[in-house]
């Protein structure tokens, strides 16, 4: 499972609403997004691998390191790193989401007996 793969995963639930009445389902989900965020990390790591010796041949081309990361910031490598950031974040931002659900379904469960 890659992060495209990950992505692609996510919007196959766009209809949350069905899946909040599911707890069991939301935890499935929330087991399936932790995987998916160790894979985010991991991507992470090797984009910052690529865009650092990126980084290394740019800065030997120019006089200071600002430049020499405002020419790397618009290469692929730099662009791979964002997008993996990017994924992380979210995938943190659905599982805590996720988890919120969770604690107001137990809650309302708990009232309603």
């Amino acid at each position: 499972m890659d992060c495209k793969d990950i992505l692609s995963e996510l919007e196959k639930f766009e209809e949350i609403e069905k899946l909040s009445r599911d707890p069991h389902r939301v935890s499935q989900y929330q087991a399936f997004l932790a995987v998916g965020l160790w894979k985010a990390g991991e991507e992470i790591i090797e984009a910052e691998k690529a865009y650092n010796k990126q980084w290394d041949l740019t800065r030997q081309d120019v006089q200071s390191d600002t430049q020499a990361e405002k020419r790397a910031s618009t290469t692929e490598e730099w662009m791979r790193l964002r997008k993996a950031k990017n994924l992380y974040k979210c995938l943190e931002e659905t599982i805590k989401s996720l988890k919120k659900m969770l604690a107001l379904a137990e809650n309302e469960a708990h009232t309603q007996y």
